[in-house]
């Protein structure tokens, strides 16, 4: 119902209210200039980097520029990704075009050494009574230095500090 009174009632009263005559008659298409690559056009484009191994990642895949399309200034530059309608992936920098190819995923490189236990610091009791005395002072001078503050800004507490910037 709806659709028999959009074509016989709306659509005629619309297109007599609205339609005017073109100026010029004649297809206004204008011819593809020579050259434009239309399956570049078309294609859907995100902007990478260059690693440099000469591999770019995109959508979870590493792919490669072939060693025979490697130049100068190639590694490290942005360069336009294309996937093409057809699902060809293809790599535009400067003035070059570069079809990319998938990189085969490597399997994790196992480590030849045998794995050496590291050797582990058994301080002394001493050493450790000395380091923990360390600390305490270091606490304690802090402590003093806080106490001369006296609703000075710290940068002055600081200054006025017998300590070194580091001395903690």
């Amino acid at each position: 119902m709806a659709n028999a009174y959009l074509e016989q009632g709306f659509l005629p009263l619309w297109n007599q209210r609205f339609r005017c005559e073109p100026q010029l008659s004649g297809d206004a298409h204008r011819a593809v200039a020579a050259g434009m690559n239309l399956d570049s056009v078309f294609s859907f484009r995100e902007s990478r980097t260059v690693g440099v191994d000469y591999t770019v990642h995109w959508e979870g895949v590493i792919y490669r520029v072939k060693r025979e399309h490697i130049a100068a200034g190639m590694r490290g530059a942005r360069v336009q990704l294309e996937r093409r309608l057809d699902g060809s992936r293809w790599l535009r920098w400067r003035s070059h075009v570069v079809a990319l190819e998938a990189c085969a995923r490597r399997p994790a490189p196992r480590d030849q050494r045998p794995r050496q236990a590291r050797a582990t610091l058994v301080r002394s009791p001493e050493e450790k009574a000395r380091a923990r005395q360390r600390q305490l002072d270091g606490r304690r001078r802090l402590s003093e230095t806080y106490a001369q503050l006296h609703n000075r800004p710290i940068w002055q507490a600081m200054k006025d500090s017998p300590l070194p910037a580091g001395g903690l």
